[in-house]
């Protein structure tokens, strides 16, 4: 998939509203707060997950220092 084909833009606009509706809503919400946290987790690991399943991994890219 290109970068800025119709579809990435499509999944990237649905993604930042998930999040700013999340994150505006946690304060007022613990448990949408918890939720939220395991998601951003469950998201980073599985990333990390598919760079080693496709060979591709590397300290130097790849851990968030």
């Amino acid at each position: 998939m290109e970068t800025l084909a119709g579809e990435h833009l499509v999944a990237l606009a649905v993604t930042a509203a998930a999040a700013a509706l999340l994150a505006g809503a946690a304060p007022a919400h613990p448990v949408l707060a918890r939720w939220l946290a395991v998601v951003i987790v469950a998201a980073y690991l599985t990333e990390q997950l598919a760079i080693v399943l496709r060979y591709d991994w590397t300290v130097r890219r790849n851990l968030p220092l």
